[in-house]
């Protein structure tokens, strides 16, 4: 049985080697840009999931885009990043209920946070899988103003990979990858014009 716990670490652990590098790349884009979204950060959509930054405190943030090569579509297959808000649905309120705090935690104080999640997650279309990852959430604002969280997720865990097939008979790893940078990211550039 895992233990479900988010445990806050240090931010800057992130620079100091207790991250791994693109985690540690997003946090110095971060620095270097004041938290404006820019043409790097761009590029690394693939390996983010992006959410509306709008949000109140009292709902759960608006999953805009699940990069294809995030861990949550890694994980939980490709439908993740073809339509990431319906996929949302598909999780336990538990795991829901578990990680949305951090994503608040940002919010309210403008501040990246980074994580440790460990959990058991129940998925509608798998079995039970023991994650054990790194979240870095940031807040990035738009040149205009318009508000995003963007979360990086880094596998640090003793779960196994997720294997087996889904309904098309394939699994995870083994799904097509577009190519994100010529889709979905580009809507958030044109959305700081």
């Amino acid at each position: 049985m895992t233990k479900n716990f988010v445990q806050e670490l240090n931010i800057t652990d992130v620079l100091s080697g207790g991250a791994d590098e693109e985690a540690r790349r997003l946090l110095e884009v971060w620095y270097a840009n004041n938290g404006i979204l820019c043409d790097e950060l761009i590029s690394l959509a693939p390996l983010l999931l992006i959410f509306d930054g709008s949000m109140t405190t009292a709902s759960k943030p608006e999953m805009l885009l699940c990069g294809e090569q995030s861990l949550a579509a890694q994980l939980l297959g490709n439908e993740w990043a073809e339509q990431p808000e319906s996929a949302v649905s598909t999780l336990n309120k538990q795991y829901i209920n578990l990680i949305e705090q951090g994503y608040k935690r940002t919010l309210q104080t403008n501040r990246p946070t980074f994580e440790l999640v460990s959990t058991s997650l129940q998925h509608s279309q798998t079995t039970d899988l023991k994650l054990r990852y790194q979240r870095l959430i940031l807040p990035f604002q738009t040149s205009l103003g318009a508000p995003f969280l963007l979360s990086y997720s880094h596998d640090v865990g003793t779960h196994p990979r997720l294997t087996d097939p889904k309904p098309n008979g394939k699994s995870p790893q083994s799904l097509p990858r577009r190519n994100m940078g010529q889709t979905s990211p580009s809507r958030l550039a044109r959305s700081s014009n």
